[in-house]
């Protein structure tokens, strides 16, 4: 008996530089390339490493490799889903500084969590509340996380799909408005 052909997911992502948009090549690159969580996916290490996937896209001749090589220059590590990575790229072309992506905050030898987003110098973080987060369970996990960065001086914004339409653009204006209110200049 013989298997099925398969590509891996990182000749897949190759393939896919002619026919899917760049944000969308942004997406799963940002997939690939995500540290998982070990406890809820059972692994430890990305689909491909950053430089892997740089080196594949450098060497790439194909159709769309001129697309593909603008998506990898905004593909980051720390994404969580898609959405999370269309409203970092709405944000960076808002020119919005470039957040921290799901990266551990502690202040005081407190854990605040680890927000989809982050800009430490204004204690401003950013989550998207996708599906699971209309869990009672999640729901009273989220207002004890947004408690604490409360109490420890953050602002914590919801984002929620409602906010995505039109390239994010009310996220966006969210987001502007609470950096400049804690400092950011520009």
């Amino acid at each position: 008996m013989s298997g099925v052909g398969a590509t891996s997911r990182l000749r897949t992502f190759l393939d896919l530089a002619d026919v899917l948009a760049q944000d969308d090549l942004v997406v799963i690159g940002d997939h690939l390339v995500r540290i998982p969580r070990p406890s809820v996916e059972g692994r430890s290490r990305p689909f491909v490493e950053l430089s892997l996937l740089t080196e594949a896209v450098g060497s790439f001749s194909g159709r769309g490799a001129r697309r593909l090589r603008a998506a990898l220059a905004d593909v980051r590590v720390g994404a969580d889903s898609p959405p999370e990575t269309a409203l970092r790229l709405a944000l960076q072309r808002a020119g919005l500084p470039d957040p921290l992506l799901n990266a551990t905050i502690r202040q005081d030898g407190q854990w605040l969590g680890d927000p989809d987003m982050a800009w430490r110098d204004w204690k401003v973080c950013v989550e998207y509340d996708g599906r699971h987060h209309r869990t009672q369970a999640q729901q009273a996990k989220d207002v004890r996380r947004g408690e604490r960065r409360r109490l420890a001086g953050w602002t914590e914004l919801i984002v929620t799909a409602e906010e995505m339409a039109h390239d994010a653009s009310q996220a966006v204006d969210r987001v502007r408005a609470e950096l400049r209110r804690q400092g950011m200049t520009g």
